[in-house]
C-alpha cells in the first residue's frame, strides 16, 4: 500500500492529497525503454576544428549534443555515439576512415575513440583530468600513421598539448600550448611536427623532439593574425586559413606565399585529391588546385570555382563515394550537399545558438507524425518523425526569442510565444504553416513560458512569467479571464480533458486549480485535483508525478515532464542532461525509472508523440531535438 503522509518534494509550497483510489496503486517500473533514433540539428557552440567528416562508408561524422553522428545519407538515418556526459565539442577522424575520436568539455573530459560501424561501445578511452582539470578538451587529431592522437585542454589562457599512443593509453609527451582561443590541430603528412592554429598566432610542435615550440614566422609577406584552419599542399606545406580572409602557405615555419580568397575569415579547410577547398566568414566556398609552380619549396595553387551560400561556413568535406560532391556547415544551421559546385541541397537544419541562446518550444500535431520546436533563434521549425527531417520552418521574429509552442486541432491553429510576452498565432491547412500570423500582439509583460488550448480548442492558456495566466477566446484571441493568484512566474499548466478546470505551477513550488467557467481559483470545493481527468500532464508538481523527484533536487532541477497514458509512461526533462522514464503514476517517492543520456546540457522539454511510439526532447543550450523510439 502507497502512504500518503509523506510531503515530497521537501519543497512544495501547496499540500496536495493524494487520489482517492492511492491505495490501489503499486510501484512498478517504466515497461519500456528508449532507443535514441535521430538527433535533430548538429553541434556548433564551443565547436572547433572542422567538425564535418565522411567515413570509409561515405557517411557524414559530425557532434550533436553530447554525441558523436553517423548519418546514412541515403536513407537519412543515424547511428549514436552516446557515451559521453558533456557537450562535444571537436572530433578527428583516423586515417583508417571507420574510427573517430571526439572530446568533451567539462569536469569529466575523457577522449573516446569508437568505431562508426558499431556505436555502441568505444573502442578506447583516454582520461585527460590530470592535464585538462576541469576546462575539458578543446581540440584533437590523429597522426598520418593512426598510431598517435594529439590533443589540446585545460584553461583556454594556459591550455596543454598532450600526446599519446591511444591504443595502449600511452602518454608520450605534454607541453603548454598556447595562451589563447585554439582552433586547429593537425599533425603534419610525416607525423613529424604538430600544427596548431589559434589566435594571434600558430604553433608547430616538434614531435621527436620532446614537443619543442616554434613560433610562425608571418613578416615579411604577411602579418601576425588569428589562424582558424590548415591542410597541406603535396610536399607536406601548410596552408592556412587566417583571420582576414587569407590564405598563408609555410615553408619550415616561415610564412613564404600569401593569396588572397575570403573576404572575411577562412574558418575551414579541406583536401582534396588535386587540391583543396576553403569556406570562410563571406558565405563562399571556394575550389582550388595545386599548379606545377613552386615557390621555395612552396606548392602554388589557383581558384578553379567558387559558390556563395550567404551564411557562414563552417565545416566542409568532398564526399568519398561522389565526384563533384562537397557537402557543408552554415551559420544558419543548414547541413547542405552541394553537387557539381553549383546545385545547393538542404539535408539537416538546426536551430542556431548565439551567446546564450536555448530552445524550449516543443509540441506535438496529434494524428500525424509531425512536431513542432520554437527557439530563441526566433525560428518556428515543424518536423517529421518518420522520415527525419524538417518540413518547414517560419522566421516568426527577429526581436524576441520563442520559449513556447502549442497546436490546437480544433482550429488548426498554432501559437507560439516569446520571452518578451508577444503572441504569434498561425493558420494550418494540415501540411504547411501559414507564412504570415494571424495574431501578432503583446499578450504578458513577460516571457510566455506555459502555454496550452483547451481540448475543445475554444480557449488557449498563457502561463506567464510576470505572475499572471491569460485566458484568450480563440476565436478572436481577446482576453477572458486573466488569473490571478500565483506569487512567483508560471512555469506550467494543464487543461482537464472537459476544458472546465485548469492548474497551474510556479516558481516558488505552489500548485493552484481555476475554475473555466468562472475565471476564479478553486479554493474549497471539494475538487481533489489528483482526481480530475487531465487532458495533458506538464505540471511538474503534483501527487503522480512526485517520484521524478529525488530527495537530493531542488525545485529548478526539473523542466518539463510529459505522460503517454496508452502505456502509462512518464518522462521528465532535468537539468543535469538526463532524460527520465517511470511508470505513470509514480505511486512512490523512490520509483524505478530509467535514465538517458543523449543532451550535453540541461534538457528543457519532452513529448510523447500521439501514437506512443517516440519520445521528443529539446536541449537547451544543445539546441538540438532528441528523437526516442520507445521499445
Amino acid at each position: 500500500m502507497i502512504t500518503s503522509a509523506d510531503h515530497h518534494p521537501r519543497f512544495l509550497k501547496t499540500t496536495i492529497p493524494p487520489p482517492s483510489n492511492h491505495s490501489e496503486l503499486r510501484a512498478a517500473p517504466p515497461g519500456s525503454r528508449l532507443e535514441l533514433e535521430f538527433i535533430h540539428g548538429c553541434s556548433k557552440r564551443g565547436c572547433r576544428g572542422n567538425i564535418l567528416h565522411m567515413n570509409n562508408k561515405g557517411r557524414l561524422v559530425y557532434p550533436a549534443a553530447g554525441c558523436g553522428v553517423v548519418l546514412d545519407i541515403e536513407n537519412n538515418t543515424q547511428q549514436i555515439f552516446n557515451k559521453h556526459t558533456d557537450d562535444v565539442v571537436c572530433i578527428a577522424k583516423h586515417p583508417n576512415g571507420d574510427l573517430f575520436a571526439t572530446g568533451q568539455i567539462g569536469r569529466k573530459n575523457d577522449i573516446f575513440v569508437w568505431s562508426s560501424s558499431a556505436t555502441s561501445e568505444p573502442v578506447a578511452v583516454l582520461e585527460t583530468f590530470h592535464h585538462f582539470k576541469n576546462a575539458g578538451v578543446i581540440d584533437l587529431c590523429f597522426s598520418k600513421d593512426g598510431t598517435k592522437l594529439a590533443a589540446v585542454g585545460g584553461d583556454i589562457m594556459n591550455s596543454t598539448l598532450v600526446v599519446y599512443e591511444w591504443q595502449s593509453q600511452t602518454l608520450l609527451g605534454s607541453c603548454k600550448a598556447h595562451s589563447g582561443d585554439v582552433y586547429d590541430l593537425s599533425f603534419s603528412p610525416d607525423d613529424s611536427k604538430i600544427l596548431l592554429c589559434g589566435k594571434n598566432s600558430a604553433k608547430f610542435f616538434e614531435v621527436n623532439n620532446g614537443l619543442q615550440a616554434r613560433q610562425a614566422v608571418f613578416s615579411p609577406r604577411g602579418v601576425g593574425q588569428t589562424v582558424y584552419c590548415t591542410c597541406y599542399d603535396p610536399s607536406g606545406n601548410p596552408i592556412c586559413g587566417v583571420k582576414d580572409g587569407s590564405l598563408y602557405a609555410f615553408f619550415g615555419n616561415k610564412l613564404v606565399y600569401k593569396k588572397d580568397a575570403h573576404s572575411g575569415a577562412c574558418y575551414t579547410s579541406y583536401r582534396t585529391q588535386n587540391g583543396f577547398i576553403t569556406g570562410g566568414r563571406d558565405g563562399k566556398i571556394i575550389w582550388w588546385e595545386f599548379t606545377s609552380e613552386q615557390v621555395e619549396g612552396v606548392h602554388l595553387f589557383r581558384q578553379v570555382a567558387s559558390l556563395n551560400l550567404v551564411d557562414p561556413i563552417q565545416s566542409v568535406v568532398p564526399s568519398n563515394i561522389e565526384s563533384d560532391v562537397v557537402y557543408a556547415t552554415r551559420g544558419n544551421g543548414d547541413l547542405v550537399k552541394i553537387s557539381n559546385k553549383t546545385r545547393v541541397e538542404v539535408l539537416l537544419v538546426s536551430h542556431v545558438a548565439e551567446k546564450d541562446d536555448e530552445l524550449w518550444g516543443l509540441c506535438v500535431i496529434p494524428g500525424s507524425k509531425l512536431f513542432l520546436s520554437a527557439a530563441d533563434d526566433g525560428r518556428l521549425i515543424m518536423w517529421d518523425v518518420s522520415t527525419h527531417k524538417h518540413v518547414q520552418q517560419v522566421k516568426v521574429t527577429n526581436k524576441g526569442e520563442l520559449r513556447s509552442v502549442a497546436f490546437s486541432p480544433e482550429k488548426s491553429h498554432i501559437a507560439t510565444a516569446t520571452k518578451h510576452g508577444t503572441l504569434f498565432v498561425f493558420n494550418f491547412d494540415g501540411t504547411s504553416i501559414a507564412s504570415q500570423p494571424l495574431v501578432n500582439e503583446k499578450r504578458a509583460a513577460e516571457e510566455v513560458a506555459a502555454m496550452q488550448y483547451s481540448p475543445d480548442g475554444s480557449l488557449l492558456a498563457l502561463g506567464s512569467h510576470d505572475n499572471f495566466i491569460y485566458i484568450l477566446n480563440t476565436s478572436d484571441y481577446s482576453l477572458k479571464y486573466k488569473l490571478v493568484g500565483h506569487t512567483s512566474f508560471v512555469t506550467h499548466i494543464d487543461f482537464s480533458c472537459d476544458g472546465n478546470l485548469l492548474r497551474s505551477n510556479s516558481g516558488d513550488y505552489e500548485v493552484l486549480l481555476w475554475d473555466m467557467t468562472t475565471g476564479k481559483q478553486v479554493v474549497k470545493n471539494g475538487v481533489n485535483m489528483e482526481d480530475v481527468d487531465w487532458h495533458t500532464v506538464s505540471c511538474t508538481l503534483g501527487w503522480k508525478v512526485r517520484g521524478v523527484w529525488k530527495s537530493d533536487m531542488d525545485g529548478t532541477d526539473i523542466n518539463a515532464v510529459d505522460v503517454y497514458y496508452g502505456k502509462q509512461l512518464l518522462a521528465s526533462a532535468d537539468d543535469l542532461g538526463t532524460v527520465t522514464l517511470f511508470h505513470y503514476p509514480t505511486a512512490s517517492v523512490h520509483p524505478q525509472s530509467e535514465q538517458y543520456l543523449g543532451h550535453c546540457s540541461h534538457v528543457t522539454n519532452v513529448r510523447f508523440t500521439s501514437d506512443g511510439k517516440h519520445l521528443l526532447s529539446a536541449g537547451g543550450a544543445d539546441i538540438t531535438i532528441c528523437q526516442w523510439r520507445i521499445v
